[in-house]
């Protein structure tokens, strides 16, 4: 028959495992609210592009001279604006990608609680909130951060460019304030530069017309980044839960 010990070892070791669902849910929001949400979105640009397109260019090839023109001009603003709708969704999806990564993070580490405590508060407004929660992972679980910095390194920009989107409306050089302002010396007297010199592979455009941009290849590297670093710390957080019943069984 086994011991009072063993039995609260098993009970703690078969029950479900939280840790892994969180990563479970996780992946099932990225693949079905927000890429889903997002290829949605893109057939719905593609199939209303595609009937605007084509009546303008029926109705170009029925007229002649300045109504054409006007016409012609049309068309291109069309294009103008089914690009920057299909910029404003990837941006978006990258955003959702972020915050559902940050989201789910911060759920392990509550749930860590019940097994190891947080003894402070990780307030440092100095870091970002991805490094306060990476330096957070590090002190209250003994991981070695240096040893895994290839897992958080693409969270860094993600956060960054996540917040640029969210707080400055996408621009990539936002305007200064008033008492900011110099006279002369070009865009650096009126605009914040320092987004799109730390991060140009995300901008688009220059000057105060630039934008952030997010490529389906930098979304595709941290989609799978961020299922990655999930997995990776629901392997480690379950590990510690687990050596952690096994010593408090060792005391019943």
């Amino acid at each position: 028959m086994d011991t009072t010990a063993e039995l609260f070892a098993k009970h703690w070791t078969y029950r479900p495992d939280f840790f892994d669902h969180e990563r479970d849910y996780f992946e099932r929001d990225l693949h079905i609210i927000i890429v889903g949400s997002f290829d949605a979105g893109m057939e719905q640009l593609a199939m209303e592009f595609t009937k605007d397109s084509a009546k303008l260019e029926a109705d170009i090839n029925k007229t002649t001279g300045d109504h054409q023109q006007w016409l012609v001009d049309s068309h291109a603003e069309l294009m103008m604006d089914h690009a920057e709708q299909e910029r404003f969704l990837r941006n978006m999806a990258f955003v959702a990608l972020g915050t559902r990564l940050i989201h789910a993070l911060r759920k392990m580490l509550r749930t860590a609680e019940t097994f190891c405590p947080r003894n402070k508060k990780y307030r440092d407004t100095s870091m970002s909130e991805i490094l306060r929660i990476w330096a957070e992972i590090g002190e209250r679980f003994g991981i070695d951060l240096a040893a895994n910095a290839d897992k958080i390194a693409f969270a860094m920009p993600l956060n960054d460019v996540r917040n640029q989107i969210v707080h400055d409306g996408g621009d990539a050089n936002p305007q200064l304030s008033f008492e900011k302002c110099t006279v002369g010396g070009g865009d650096e007297s009126y605009l914040d530069l320092r987004f799109s010199k730390r991060y140009p592979e995300y901008v688009e455009g220059s000057g105060s017309l630039a934008a952030v941009r997010v490529t389906k290849e930098q979304f595709d590297r941290a989609f799978e980044a961020s299922v990655v670093l999930v997995k990776w710390l629901a392997q480690e957080l379950r590990i510690r839960q687990l050596a952690y019943v096994k010593s408090q069984s060792q005391t019943v």
